[in-house]
């Protein structure tokens, strides 16, 4: 009966706040004439680290805080007088009226209306995200983090490495080449993420981020986010069958490597 009360007054409530809000972002996203940035961010590969650095550079205080503040929010939308920063809300990124933006949405799932958004992703090498995904979930389970993702993907691990290898899904597995191409076909994942603005790389991040400061007009500094106690023992024979899973997304990132690497 409660939770019904709260659900009624917030279908009431929620609308009213958000068309005050939404004048208030348009406001200062015309008079401060932002370009919006926008980040796919592929998991496990250091995308947190890159949110941060724009959080930190446009709103002032306490980084994680603000970070914190805008996961919690019914919106995921954060602003002040001067900047607009949304989180994982489609509809918001879509519409471009912020300054920074960033979700785990594919590609093929995002329509930003202002097709001037200067967008940008990183990469990591296929083999190292994938054993940091493991480690991540291994870590949860271990300390019983009640993190979402093990609604899901707990039951993945099995009782081995092996078993979370015959487990996982495609997309998740190959979840760089998946973010470009919804078919995890190669070549329409090349020619997607061509069209970015801005390719960095786990490997070379901060700078990577350097530059990409640079480019739009901002201080990013790199931060070093989510590091897990929990580093598994991989055997050689579940290596080897990892590299031959990984397949096309390996020649993915390699040749994305040789096209944006900026140390190349």
């Amino acid at each position: 009966m409660k939770d019904r009360v709260l659900n009624k007054i917030k279908s009431i409530v929620l609308p009213l706040v958000d068309v005050n809000e939404s004048k208030e972002v348009l406001k200062a996203f015309n008079e401060n004439q932002i370009s919006p940035i926008y980040h796919y961010h592929i998991r496990k590969t250091a995308g947190t680290s890159i949110n941060y650095a724009f959080i930190k550079e446009l709103f002032n205080g306490d980084v994680e805080k603000n970070y914190a503040l805008l996961a919690k929010k019914y919106n995921h939308r954060l602003y002040n007088q001067e900047q607009i920063i949304v989180g994982w809300n489609k509809k918001l990124i879509n519409s471009c009226k912020y300054s920074f933006a960033f979700s785990h949405l594919p590609y093929h799932k995002v329509n930003l209306k202002d097709k001037s958004t200067y967008t940008i992703t990183c990469l990591r090498n296929p083999f190292d995200r994938l054993i940091s995904h493991y480690n991540m979930l291994m870590h949860y389970k271990k300390n019983s983090v009640s993190h979402e993702c093990m609604r899901t993907e707990g039951v993945w691990l099995g009782k081995s490495f092996s078993d979370f290898l015959n487990n996982v899904p495609e997309n998740h597995l190959k979840n760089q080449l998946f973010m470009f191409s919804e078919r995890m076909e190669l070549n329409e994942a090349i020619d997607n993420i061509s069209k970015l603005n801005k390719v960095l790389f786990t490997d070379n991040l901060a700078t990577d981020l350097n530059q990409l400061g640079k480019e739009v007009g901002l201080n990013l500094e790199s931060f070093n986010k989510k590091s897990y106690n929990t580093k598994s023992e991989i055997n050689d024979s579940d290596k080897n069958m990892l590299i031959e899973m990984l397949g096309e997304e390996i020649t993915f990132y390699n040749t994305l490597k040789n096209t944006y690497d900026s140390t190349k």
